[in-house]
């Protein structure tokens, strides 16, 4: 019993406290990142849920990566990545797609 006494002593979490708060931005950084690749349009619960925060949060997460919020629809525009195809019409495509498949999902 005393061992986990010992073992449940928050004193030794508290130590850890940084790292783990240093490996959330890290992950959510890296995960805004790839949804900035991945989605051109995206709805603030999605991403919200996406980036394991409220949606009151996420505003300020987007915001700061460069995507703008739609006030008619509410969607985010994610921060638009350059296209290194040659192949630009397939790319057009594919993004008119990838957009028509979001507004689905929302």
């Amino acid at each position: 019993m005393q061992g986990c006494k010992h073992c449940l002593d928050l004193s030794h979490w508290l130590q850890v406290r940084p790292f783990i708060d240093a490996l959330v931005v890290k992950t959510r950084s890296e995960m805004l990142q790839l949804l900035s690749e991945g989605y051109s349009l995206l709805a603030p619960a999605k991403a919200a849920s996406m980036l394991g925060v409220s949606e009151a949060e996420v505003t300020h997460l987007v915001e700061a990566a460069g995507w703008k919020q739609d006030m008619e629809s509410g969607m985010y525009t994610t921060a638009i990545q350059q296209a290194t195809d040659a192949d630009l019409d397939g790319y057009e495509n594919l993004k008119q797609l990838a957009q028509y498949m979001v507004h689905l999902e929302s």
